[in-house]
């Protein structure tokens, strides 16, 4: 199967908001006051929310390495659009 430099971008541009609401999530979640949260459900969404985060930007590194390959090969009678 072959993917394509806007495939890799748009699964990049995915991963990243999905980072980015991961952490407008812990944020929200972490941070309020209001109500009362026992402890070990704090832990447990505070391991959910690393473990997101951790598998978002190994998913981003990658993305950005493979587009990075894009950009840097470019095979004869191939056209890679660059940004």
């Amino acid at each position: 199967m072959k993917v394509d430099r806007q495939q890799l971008q748009a699964e990049l541009d995915k991963a990243l908001l999905e980072l980015e609401d991961n952490e407008q999530l812990r944020s929200g979640f972490l941070g309020q006051t209001g109500v009362h949260i026992g402890a070990r459900m704090l832990r447990a969404a505070q391991g959910h929310f690393d473990r997101e985060e951790a598998r978002l930007r190994e998913r981003i590194a990658v993305l950005r390495k493979l587009l990075a390959t894009c950009d840097g090969v470019v095979g004869e009678g191939s056209q890679v659009a660059k940004d």
